[in-house]
């Protein structure tokens, strides 16, 4: 039988506030209001127990039904009794798939000794800004601030540029508008590509650059990711980083070009068997 102190039961203000520290140091809210705010709305999702082991919980995309443990804090020899408290959660509000928090390789074991596959490894990039090197868009196509009205266009990018398991949901985009920066390639008046780049406690991330299939070959990715270089080094980033699937050859290849290099080791997804990547 379990310890009343090792079951994860859902985080009180008090939680809150002690989990603060962790939670900003992964990145996941800019800040303890914000976190609280979105704890609110699912209190379901932010759990602790009386060791201290806590666990953060997000549906990975909207219209998929994997829960991904967005970030974890407890020591290896517990993961598989932590597994076993979030299952039971993930299945009580309707996830039937598991997703592991993004994990360096060597973190991994745990996660797939306790049911988890290893399925996905991902390579990780990173440049000083200045460095990366600088195009310009080709003839005719121009790059802008995205706006409200542009959700539609990028959705449709979205959902012709990557796998289910991957596509931001409409929400994800409308409201990564304000929050990010988001940038559009524009040709004669359609969006053919785009760029999202984040910034969390001074350094800056290429979250997603997208460019539709028929229209790649032109140096429209190299100008939007010249384009949100020059955003880091606005905004005096030291850094900006990105990671691709290992798998991604081309896109490997276009960072790699620019000036990119490439961080040793890998980053891994474990899921469960029903996740398709």
């Amino acid at each position: 039988m379990r310890s009343r102190k090792d079951l994860l039961h859902e985080a009180a203000g008090a939680d809150v506030a002690a989990m603060w520290p962790a939670v900003r140091s992964a990145r996941l809210f800019e800040s303890c209001e914000t976190f609280e705010e979105w704890r609110s709305r699912q209190p379901w999702a932010v759990r602790i127990n009386d060791s201290g082991e806590a666990v953060v919980l997000m549906r990975w995309r909207d219209h998929l039904d994997i829960l991904q443990i967005r970030e974890a804090w407890c020591p290896a020899r517990n993961v598989a009794r932590m597994l076993e408290n979030v299952r039971a959660v993930a299945k009580s509000h309707g996830f039937p798939k598991l997703l592991s928090p993004m994990l360096v390789e060597s973190a991994a074991a745990p996660y797939v000794e306790a049911g988890l596959r290893e399925r996905l490894k991902l390579a990780s990039y990173k440049a000083k800004p200045a460095s990366v090197r600088r195009f310009l868009p080709p003839p005719g196509v121009v790059l802008r601030a995205a706006v409200p009205s542009d959700v539609g266009a990028v959705a449709e990018l979205e959902r012709g540029c990557f796998s289910a398991f991957w596509r931001h949901d409409l929400d994800a985009i409308d409201s990564a508008i304000p929050l990010g920066r988001v940038v559009v390639a524009e040709d004669r008046g359609e969006v053919i590509g785009y760029t999202l780049t984040t910034l969390s406690r001074g350094s800056a991330t290429l979250a997603r650059v997208a460019v539709r299939p028929g229209v790649r070959g032109r140096g429209v990715g190299r100008a939007l990711v010249s384009d949100a270089s020059e955003f880091a080094v606005q905004e005096c980033a030291p850094t900006l980083s990105l990671c691709t699937q290992e798998s991604n050859d081309a896109s490997r290849s276009l960072y790699e070009s620019m000036g990119f290099i490439e961080v040793p080791g890998r980053m891994v997804l474990a899921g469960d068997a029903g996740v398709r990547f």
